[in-house]
């Protein structure tokens, strides 16, 4: 039986139920659409350790010892009116492995062999320990803390993925080596494609907010926020 991550499972119970609600609003007829009301799941799982640190279940076929088992329980409802909310923008951990230059599409191959489909996945599984050593055991062919520094780049929250990707193919591989950018640097490490969606301006601001990251100021490049009297907390006054 084929062995998934939990992310991979509620990916997969999410799919199916979208295909459902789809058929029932297709088999609308006089009395109405007919919609989905609260489903509940009981899925038996067996549950392991991955290599790598993640945790790998793989449904139950029926003729396990019900004491070898986990029991995931998963109970789905439509979101009230006041709950419904658009869909999230995507960011860079969900960009596929593809947008890492020097990640060879062999290498993508075993990566996803591993059940490593995204930045974020690569990120999750490499920041712990037990993840990095699998790592550089199966020795991978590609420069694995060069490789983490270009995901945690692209992965950025404080930036478009776009802007993440732009920067990779011009050869900036790491939020420090963008810190460490000068205005002129900065000019030509960005194409001009990407110049006609995002302006020099809304970058350098960027910027300048990756510098105040503490990663970044803990690698001694960027700064803490100057403080401003406004900011500083109200003293007692001394009269004298």
């Amino acid at each position: 039986m084929a062995e998934l991550t939990i992310l991979e499972l509620g990916e997969s119970v999410v799919q199916a139920l979208t295909g459902v609600q789809r058929t029932l609003a297709r088999s609308a007829d006089e009395a109405g659409r007919y919609l989905m009301d609260e489903v509940e799941l009981d899925v038996p799982v067996r549950l392991r350790i991955g290599p790598d640190g993640q945790v790998l279940v793989s449904p139950s076929e029926g003729d396990e010892p019900a004491h070898q088992l986990t029991r995931i329980r998963l109970k789905l409802r439509p979101a009230e009116q006041d709950e419904a909310v658009g869909l999230p923008p995507p960011t860079g951990t969900d960009r596929p492995l593809t947008v890492l230059p020097d990640l060879a599409q062999t290498v993508i191959q075993r990566l996803n062999g591993l059940h490593i489909f995204t930045i974020g996945d690569f990120l999750r599984v490499t920041s712990s320990v037990r993840g990095y050593e699998m790592m550089v055991q199966v020795n991978m062919d590609f420069d694995l803390d060069k490789t983490i520094d270009q995901a945690k780049l692209v992965a950025s929250p404080e930036m478009p993925y776009m802007l993440a990707e732009d920067l990779l193919e011009h050869g900036i591989n790491s939020r420090l080596d963008f810190a460490k950018l000068t205005p002129e640097q900065l000019k030509t490490a960005v194409s001009d494609r990407l110049i006609e969606i995002m302006s020099m301006d809304e970058i350098v601001r960027i910027q300048a907010v990756i510098r105040q990251q503490p990663d970044v100021i803990f690698a001694g490049v960027g700064k803490r926020p100057t403080k401003t009297n406004h900011d500083k907390p109200a003293g007692k006054t001394s009269n004298t």
